[in-house]
């Protein structure tokens, strides 16, 4: 089960596989929500429920999981205060200057990598709109979503990403993978007005500026 959160807790993309149904890939959106959903200290955690068995194309299924998982990258909003609140050191310290250097070395940010705005879209990406505090992005297209599908990794391909493991491509909803050196994309692409919702959670990008 792959699910994609909002920062307040409320899903926009939920994928479900498992081998006992006969439909093995299928979307859960509207079905499945969060409880006691927490989002801090470095950490996301909470509740995934269907409110008991649900149907989906005649077979049950049902899913109540507690979760805990890291965010992985602080976002930047917290790590210019954390790095404030380390420089506060004693005054009367001999050995503050050096300490202080020596830490300066230490938390270098590495090179950053390529700017989220600057990732490839559709030829026709309209509501263009970046998260930088969950390192996420969204558009939407004219075009159906395999057809989406088909032009972002056309454009993704050109841009030096490559898949990592399978795509999931279905008329009502699709995951595309996509790495560049250490910056990785989940890609979740969904039906909306006659045309695609595009969802995108990423890793590795710079987002100055954002």
């Amino acid at each position: 089960m792959v699910v994609s959160l909002h920062e307040d807790g409320d899903i926009f993309g939920c994928e479900v596989a498992h081998s006992a149904l006969q439909h093995k890939n299928f979307s859960s959106v509207g079905t499945i929500k969060t409880n006691d959903f927490e989002y801090a200290d470095g950490q996301v955690k909470g509740e995934l429920t269907t409110d008991g068995p649900t149907d989906i194309f005649g077979e049950t299924w049902e899913v109540n999981v507690k979760f805990v998982a890291p965010l992985g990258e602080i976002p930047k909003e917290y790590q210019v205060a954390e790095s404030t609140e380390t420089k506060q050191t004693p005054p009367n310290s001999e050995e503050s200057e050096p300490v202080e250097a020596d830490n300066k070395t230490a938390t270098k940010p590495a090179a950053p990598g390529l700017n989220a705005k600057d990732v490839a879209l559709t030829k026709d990406a309209t509501d263009v709109e970046y998260k930088s505090l969950v390192e996420q992005m969204s558009f939407k297209s004219e075009l159906p979503v395999k057809s989406a599908c088909a032009d972002l990794s056309a454009n993704l391909k050109a841009q030096g990403w490559a898949k990592d493991g399978d795509d999931l491509i279905t008329p009502n909803s699709s995951i595309l993978n996509r790495k560049r050196g250490s910056a990785k994309l989940t890609i979740f692409v969904k039906p909306d007005a006659g045309g695609s919702e595009i969802k995108m959670m990423t890793e590795g990008l710079s987002w100055d500026g954002q």
